[in-house]
This record gives C-alpha cells, sequence and structure tokens, in this order.
C-alpha cells in the first residue's frame, strides 16, 4: 500500500480523487454492514474499534466497516491507524514530525497514519493528533473509525473516552474467547458502548 504525505484536508481529498482504487465490486460482510447501518443511524461521527485481544484484525476489520458506511452515506470515510500498523516502518526521507501520510482504500474510503507510533504512555496524543486533522475540515467526511489497539493500558484508553461517542469491541470468530470479550467490553462505559463484532481469522 502506498502512503502520501498530505499536509491539509484538501491533498486528502484530492488524494482520494486521483488515486482510490476504482474497483469497489468486493463483497460486503453482513454483520459489518449491519453494524455500519448501525452506526448512519446513530449519527455518531468518531467511532473506536477495540480489540479483544492483540492478535485481533482491527484494521481489516474497521476497512469492512468502513466500505459498507461509504456505500449506506455516500459520504468519504476516514480509517485511523495511530500505531502505523499497515505502513512501512521508515518514514519517507524528508518527513517531518508533523507530518501525516494516507492511501486510499477504496471510492470514499481512506486510511491515515502519523509520522510515528506513540510511545507507550502517550497513544491518546496519536489518536488526538490525527483527530485534530480530520476536524480541521468536518464537513469533508462522514465517519472517522479508529484502531484502539494501542491503548492497552487503562489510563490510554480512559483518555480516549472523550474523543469518540463510540466503541466497538472486535473479536475473531472461532479464537476470541467469551472471557475475553467480556473483559473487553468491561472497559467501555455503558454510553460509549455500541456492541461487540466477530470477523473471520
Amino acid at each position: 500500500m502506498d502512503y502520501a504525505p498530505i499536509g491539509d484536508m484538501n491533498d486528502l481529498l484530492r488524494l482520494v480523487a486521483e488515486r482510490a482504487p476504482k474497483d469497489a465490486a468486493q463483497a460486503i460482510d453482513v454483520d459489518a454492514a449491519r453494524l455500519a447501518r448501525a452506526i448512519k443511524h446513530s449519527r455518531h461521527t468518531r467511532v473506536g474499534f477495540l480489540p479483544a485481544t492483540p492478535h485481533t484484525n482491527v484494521q481489516g476489520t474497521a476497512a469492512t466497516v468502513g466500505r459498507a458506511l461509504t456505500l449506506l452515506t455516500e459520504q468519504l470515510v476516514l480509517v485511523l491507524d495511530p500505531e502505523r500498523t499497515t505502513a512501512p516502518r521508515e518514514s519517507p526521507v524528508g518527513s517531518t514530525a508533523e507530518a501525516l501520510f494516507a492511501a486510499p482504500l477504496a471510492p470514499g474510503l481512506v486510511r491515515m497514519v502519523p509520522f510515528a507510533p506513540a510511545p507507550t504512555g502517550a497513544k491518546v496524543e496519536s489518536i488526538r493528533f490525527l483527530l485534530h486533522f480530520a476536524e480541521s475540515d468536518p464537513e469533508a467526511w462522514g465517519q472517522v473509525l479508529i484502531d484502539l489497539s494501542g491503548c492497552s493500558l487503562p489510563g490510554e484508553l480512559l483518555g480516549v473516552l472523550r474523543l469518540v461517542d463510540a466503541i466497538v469491541v472486535v473479536g475473531t470468530a472461532g479464537i476470541t474467547t467469551e472471557a475475553d470479550l467480556k473483559a473487553a467490553a468491561k472497559r467501555v462505559p455503558a454510553e460509549l458502548a455500541m456492541g461487540v463484532l466477530l470477523v473471520e481469522g
């Protein structure tokens, strides 16, 4: 996946227009489509995805839900990867610490990553940085889907709670146990809980 540096929302919109994959003919998982519909009707704009275990594919899940959302809302959907799990280890030469990178995943769907993942204990700052960019032009997009994989420490998740409208717990079918799901769900306040989504491994 090729990431490009972006300086403002105009750069991002130009990137989506010029480089978004043209073939969007992909099957959408039924459960992901159901969640996308729930997000649309809830009017939540900032939704976090919290993995029940460290090995859950949160980025793949967010991308699948994002594709369904773009079809339902016909608006731009942003997928945030604060941990840079989908990006090269090395940032492009000449990049600055303030740089932000993006890669279109499908028409109307783009993933954004920071210059570098935040160190342990400072994950909230990385998420806040990406959200600050998105909220510089909130009319340009419909939803932001946020990977909360890096928020393993209790304090980190507490810091994120003020930044999101809802949180979905994500598990892997056949691998994630009921105990894992319950433990993750307990970390989410009732007013932010938007259920559990099990995905294929």
